[in-house]
């Protein structure tokens, strides 16, 4: 265990090193500490390859003790309703959907079903890296504090929950990685670009058309997130900065998801809650 400790050092060592070196010029190019919208910036850059890998690294010794993942909670309840074309619509769709064919494809290729649970934690591992990193550099743009950056790339990395739960098929893994990146997004678009400026107006409609597909994701990925995404929208009556365009988006992320579920409805035959 003490090389292990030892290697995690070195790598946070060389994170720190390289990203102090990389961002140099990022630091020096802003104007009085002003928060720099990752809106209008690439979203990654070459030495976050390293920051990634450590957290996929930190993260691996517990998913290869729980290979091919946690297929628990409500992942069999789930695979059932799908495949036995029985859907329970306490379940959000799209993640049912997604799991089942996974598992389905993967088990007509090597007949097991681990292998479809393996490939689809993987995915889930490094989209849950990717969006942590993501995070991490979103508050160093709008602090510069390059020791919070560190400290939370460690928490991430680090903080048991996360490290198990990261390899789990339960849908809450996922809605809590969409809930939180759309609310990064959704606060760095309205609150932090500057929508009258020329050149992020050219790049206005791609962030528009981004946020709202990650919003009816996010809206589909558990059933609650619907009233909690409701009362997210009656607080933003009481913010004036972009209030007309935030609601107007957000009335359309509704309409969408209202309108999608109805039609997975059609597709799908639907079990009514109380039989789950």
């Amino acid at each position: 265990s003490m090389y292990v400790f030892i290697v995690l050092g070195l790598l946070f060592l060389i994170i720190y090193l390289w990203n102090e070196y990389s961002w140099n010029k990022l630091s020096d190019s802003s104007t009085n500490n002003n928060p720099i919208s990752s809106a209008s910036s690439p979203l990654f850059k070459r030495s976050d390859i390293i920051s990634l890998v450590f957290i996929l690294i930190a993260w691996t010794p517990c998913y290869l003790a729980s290979f091919p993942g946690f297929f628990c909670y409500d992942a069999t309840v789930e695979f059932n309703s799908i495949y036995h074309k029985s859907y329970l619509e306490i379940h959000p769709i799209l993640h049912s959907l997604i799991l089942t064919k996974c598992l389905t494809l993967f088990h007509s290729i090597s007949n097991d079903y681990n292998l479809g649970i393996a490939v689809f934690c993987i995915f889930q591992i490094i989209m849950g890296a990717l969006i942590f990193l993501y995070i991490a550099k979103f508050i160093y743009r709008i602090t510069f504090k390059k020791w919070l950056y560190i400290l939370i790339l460690l928490f991430f990395a680090f903080c048991p929950p996360i490290v198990l739960f990261a390899g789990c098929t339960t849908k809450d893994v996922s809605s809590g990685l969409f809930i939180l990146l759309y609310l990064v997004r959704f606060y760095d678009y309205f609150f932090l670009v500057n929508l009258n400026d020329k050149c992020n107006k050219k790049r206005r409609v791609f962030h528009q058309i981004f946020l709202c597909v990650l919003g009816v994701i996010t809206l589909h990925s558990k059933k609650n997130v619907v009233l909690a995404f409701l009362i997210f929208f009656i607080s933003q009556l009481f913010i004036k900065k972009n209030r007309k365009e935030r609601l107007c988006l957000m009335v359309v992320q509704l309409l969408l998801f209202w309108g999608l579920t109805s039609f997975l409805r059609i597709v799908l035959p639907t079990t009514p809650d109380d039989i789950h």
